[in-house]
């Protein structure tokens, strides 16, 4: 229950970056605030990696853990 709420409020985190980054792209076309909105999505993308990474390997050794001939 525990690691349910904490997958969840890292994916709402990234989902909040990841929009707040694309609503500073529409908004800002140069100057600072362009770059650091960039950046934004850029470290959201990274995060969604390290999430589908980390999704696949948990499942991997759910995966050995029920199914192993020992």
């Amino acid at each position: 229950e525990m690691l349910r709420s904490l997958v969840g409020s890292e994916m709402c985190i990234r989902d909040r970056l990841l929009t707040l980054s694309f609503k500073a792209l529409k908004l800002y076309t140069k100057g600072t605030l362009f770059f650091i909105s960039i950046a934004g999505v850029v470290l959201s993308s990274i995060l969604i990696f390290f999430t589908l990474y980390f999704a696949f390997k948990t499942f991997k050794t759910l995966l050995d853990a029920l199914f192993s001939d020992s």
